[in-house]
C-alpha cells in the first residue's frame, strides 16, 4: 500500500538512487539534507531484554 510506496521512495533517496527537488528553492536533493532526519525515531523504541522471550518471535509456549 501507501506505506510501502513512502518506504520504497525513503531507501532510494537515502541511498541516492533518487532526486528530490525542493519546490520553493528549486534545489535538488540525491539524498535527505543534514537537517532532514529521523534519527531520533529510535528514542522512542525500548531497549530490548536478551532474558526474556519474545512472544511474536515464537519464544513463548502459549
Amino acid at each position: 500500500g501507501w506505506c510501502a510506496h513512502v518506504a520504497l521512495l525513503w531507501w532510494k533517496w537515502s541511498r541516492e538512487q533518487l532526486g528530490v527537488t525542493d519546490l520553493d528553492t528549486g534545489g535538488t536533493y540525491l539524498s535527505p539534507p543534514w537537517w532532514f532526519s529521523v534519527d531520533d525515531v529510535e528514542a522512542d523504541r525500548a531497549d530490548a531484554d536478551a532474558s526474556q522471550p519474545v512472544a511474536a518471535d515464537g519464544g513463548v509456549e502459549q
